[in-house]
């Protein structure tokens, strides 16, 4: 989760396919903004890029911790309700809720709701064990797989990937602020410094991938 946190500056260079046109926005994922600037990112651990890095698992699930359910099950029917921050949610006695065709109802929280739970951060471990990684835009049919490749690629390359963030030269120009990062390089117009350095560390991680790959 770490690894791939600090690489998303050159995802969102190598993978950006969401712009806007009903609004002037400086990006080419628009997708980030939809996602936190909704009700998934009330709470900004919910959503998006990581905060920090996370320094082992008692730190990711206090980080979880921190994220946000808004929807619970009651006899097959979906409802909603104003984010609550996990932590909080059991001790909070009664919620206000409402079904999808606008009917009030007050709920009681249940530890059962935390089986549909989910959060909306782009490197996110499942309830079933996996990784799941949910930073890229749908791409272009000629391209639907390659961004699949590149994460399974680095995956299977994990320790030489994470070896060569720790000396990566990008990082020494435009710092560790990992959620600014891939905002400023998914902008439409990029700096001729911007330009170049992301494109050496973006070639530097597809070649990290495409020998995994190789040995996949």
């Amino acid at each position: 989760i770490n690894a791939f946190t600090q690489i998303e500056a050159a995802k969102a260079y190598l993978f950006a396919n969401s712009e806007f046109s009903g609004a002037d926005w400086d990006t080419k994922i628009s997708r980030d903004i939809f996602w936190e600037e909704s009700m998934h990112g009330i709470y900004p651990e919910n959503v998006g890029v990581n905060a920090r890095l996370l320094n082992d698992e008692a730190d990711f699930f206090d980080y979880l911790n921190h994220s946000a359910i808004f929807t619970a099950e009651r006899d097959g029917q979906t409802y909603y309700f104003y984010p609550i921050q996990a932590g909080d949610y059991l001790a909070t006695s009664e919620i206000q809720a409402f079904a999808l065709n606008g009917d009030e109802v007050i709920i009681s929280p249940q530890e059962k709701d935390f089986e549909t739970h989910r959060s909306y951060q782009y490197q996110d471990l499942t309830t079933r064990g996996t990784v799941e990684f949910r930073s890229v835009c749908t791409q272009p049919l000629d391209r639907t797989f390659a961004s699949a490749a590149f994460h399974l690629g680095l995956l299977v390359n994990l320790d030489k990937l994470e070896a060569y963030l720790e000396t990566a030269p990008f990082f020494k120009v435009f710092g560790y602020d990992y959620k600014s990062l891939r905002r400023q390089f998914s902008k439409k117009n990029l700096t001729d410094e911007e330009e170049t350095t992301i494109i050496e560390f973006s070639k530097d991680l597809l070649l990290l991938a495409e020998e995994g790959l190789v040995v996949r």
